[in-house]
């Protein structure tokens, strides 16, 4: 808080304060309290007097933190495997802690199905009644499907619900007891089997009610799943997928939570009678539903571990596989994938799981997959973006707000298009420099190169990756992983590949790349070199962790002797140059280091961006062609190192 006493400059009142917790609370070790509000965190409590000139005693203290906004958060899901390890591990503490409160209150009902407790966020505002609310909601979706002539059938699906245990009526018991409306609206799917089903917002809020969501704990982030489970689907010859059905439905609400998702409908379909219903399983559109079915199906898959009559390779594939309801693995052989669809079906079944729609390499059945968020073509074995998000319409308009849509757009956890996607993020960094509201239009030059850049992305509707990294015919003693790194003054990049050698030849394959862009602040070319070495690194430990191979070699490849210097030696580095050598030498051994020339190194491209035509014409993702050669042909280190750009750090 500091020892200065300022002016005040906005006093909020507790009508309004109220509105603005979050129920996130700190207890702090000087006696004061952190509340978290919607604009930031605030400070309240006594602060110890000291001794000063002025006499004035403190008795609340409030200080708003309004966090900046960096251009760079909104990337997020592109630090997967290269994020700072500080951070790293505040995070994990937290996402412990919310596991092992799940483990601690999860049971099996008479049903033999899986209870669970919703995961409460601690100190948690409470939930006033919005009845009121609901009803309203109630009335407008009524008026809704009459006007569509859907009621009836809106009904009958909430009756099989009832039938299936998946609702039920509130007890007379409980009607008056503390608790909370889900609101609910209708989705229609002509093409899908289920044309018509309720969806429920528990993010709705009102004047006087927090939303249930704010309240519960979400858990670790899965979306950092999937670059794990892409490693491991295409690790193997054969790719194998398949989903569990209704799988939220599965698990079940213990009933001293089931008040929290009530919801209005109406006891007959001609809407004369308001009744109560509360849900008895666990709710599609709940924040925490989705770790809540990864943590039941964990919990589940344990009890198989060590287990002598169950396959313990399925069971190990299988925890490594899930991501919410989709299973996604690969295995080595036709036999293997056999015994894996029976296997695995069997277990998951023990947990009232179904497990369906079985999909494998080679199967020919007309049409293409998705798989977390690629295509996968099963009879050519290959990835590529989904085509229909590169379908786009012209610009009338551009601004800040449409250049974000549009490359958020395109997703690419492996990184196989990042350097096409490096563009728009540096049209978007520029706009955010000048100042530029979301909706104001930018400027023409820039308008014009957001515009070509989109009319290009549809070529990459041509590119295509192979799903397997290697194939039967290479061993473990003829694999090898190359990561390189680079920086130019707009980005830094890092790219890992697997070189597999056999008597049949040589082949390379990308493993995963990332690229970043160039802090705004001014900075030397040699530091965001090392910072290209830091992502590569943090890339090469993640890989080397979640391919689980045992004696593959490693080489880090750089093109700048700098780096190298600072990485083999030991000197007086300044902070910036230490700390990041430091966690280099921490991941990976220092002898894996290697130099490459500019010309030669492939991260030079995701490092520059280039066009979706560009891209396709330098099939960047087989790696260089110096690389299919024997390693005595490979780039050597230059005799002389420029000891000016190393000493001046």
């Amino acid at each position: 808080v500091g020892s200065s006493v300022e002016q005040i400059s906005i006093l909020i009142g507790a009508d309004i304060a109220g509105k603005l917790l979050t129920g996130q609370r700190v207890q702090l070790d000087n006696g004061l309290v952190a509340l978290e509000t919607l604009l930031g965190w605030t400070l309240m409590g006594k602060l110890p007097v000291t001794t000063s000139k002025r006499n004035d005693i403190t008795l609340n203290v409030i200080s708003l933190l309004i966090q900046d906004r960096d251009i760079t958060n909104f990337w997020d899901l592109e630090t997967i495997g290269i994020k700072d390890l500080a951070s790293q591990k505040s995070k994990e503490t937290r996402e412990k802690e919310v596991v092992e409160r799940f483990l601690e209150t999860v049971t099996v009902n008479e049903e033999g199905r899986y209870e669970i407790e919703l995961p409460w966020t601690e100190e948690h505002l409470p939930l006033s009644s919005n009845r009121r609310h609901a009803e309203r909601r109630l009335f407008s979706l009524t008026k809704k499907l009459q006007l569509e002539n859907r009621l009836l059938d809106y009904h009958n699906v909430l009756q099989e619900w009832s039938k299936e245990g998946i609702i039920e009526l509130v007890p007379k018991e409980c009607l008056n007891q503390e608790g909370h409306y889900l609101a609910h609206r209708h989705v229609v799917k002509e093409d899908s089997t289920t044309k018509l089903r309720p969806v429920f917002n528990a993010s709705a809020k009102t004047d006087n009610s927090n939303s249930l969501n704010l309240c519960l704990e979400t858990g670790p982030n899965l979306i950092e799943l999937i670059p794990k489970i892409l490693l491991d689907f295409r690790k193997r010859n054969f790719g194998v997928i398949s989903d569990i059905q209704k799988a939220f439905l599965q698990i079940s609400v213990a009933k001293r939570d089931r008040n929290y998702l009530k919801f209005l409908w109406w006891s007959d379909p001609r809407a004369t009678e308001m009744v109560e219903w509360r849900h008895a399983r666990v709710v599609f559109g709940v924040s925490s539903c989705p770790f809540l079915l990864g943590a039941v199906i964990r919990f589940h898959l344990q009890k198989f571990v060590d287990k002598e009559s169950s396959d313990q390779n399925v069971v190990s594939k299988l925890l490594r596989s899930f991501y919410v309801d989709n299973c996604v693995t690969s295995v080595d052989n036709e036999v293997e994938l056999t015994t894996f669809m029976t296997e695995a079906t069997s277990i998951m079944s023990e947990g009232q799981f179904t497990l369906r729609g079985w999909e494998f390499t080679g199967q020919q059945c007309g049409k293409e997959t998705n798989v977390l968020g690629l295509v996968w073509h099963k009879e050519r074995d290959t990835l590529c973006i989904n085509p229909s998000i590169l379908n786009t319409q012209k610009e009338d308009k551009v601004t800040k707000r449409s250049i974000l849509s549009a490359t958020n757009k395109v997703f690419d956890p492996i990184g196989f298009t990042c350097p096409v996607m490096l563009l728009p993020k540096l049209l978007l960094q520029r706009t955010w420099l000048w100042g530029l509201d979301w909706d104001t239009e930018v400027d023409e030059p820039v308008r014009q190169e957001f515009v070509n850049w989109k009319e290009q992305l549809q070529s990459l509707k041509e590119l295509e990756i192979p799903r397997r990294l290697i194939t039967n015919s290479v061993t473990e003693d003829g694999l090898s992983i190359h990561t390189f790194c680079d920086a130019s003054g707009k980005a830094y990049a890092a790219a890992v590949y697997l070189r597999a050698a056999s008597s049949q030849g040589v082949t390379v394959q990308l493993i995963t790349a990332k690229v970043r862009v160039a802090p705004t602040k001014s900075t030397t070319i040699p530091r965001l070199e090392l910072l290209a070495a830091t992502i590569g690194a943090r890339l090469t430990n993640f890989v080397i962790q979640e391919l689980q191979y045992q004696n593959v070699q490693v080489y880090i490849w750089t093109d700048s002797t700098t780096v190298l210097s600072w990485i083999l030696r030991d000197g007086n580095w300044n902070v910036f140059v230490k700390n990041r050598v430091t966690e280099i030498r921490q991941l990976v051994e220092w002898s894996c280091w290697r130099f490459v020339p500019g010309e030669l190194n492939p991260a030079d491209l995701p490092s520059r961006g280039c066009s979706a035509k560009q891209l396709i014409a330098s099939k960047w993702w087989e790696g260089p062609l110096w690389l299919k050669k024997n390693s005595e042909e490979w780039p050597k280190s230059p005799d002389e190192v420029d000891e000016t750009k190393v000493v001046r750090e």
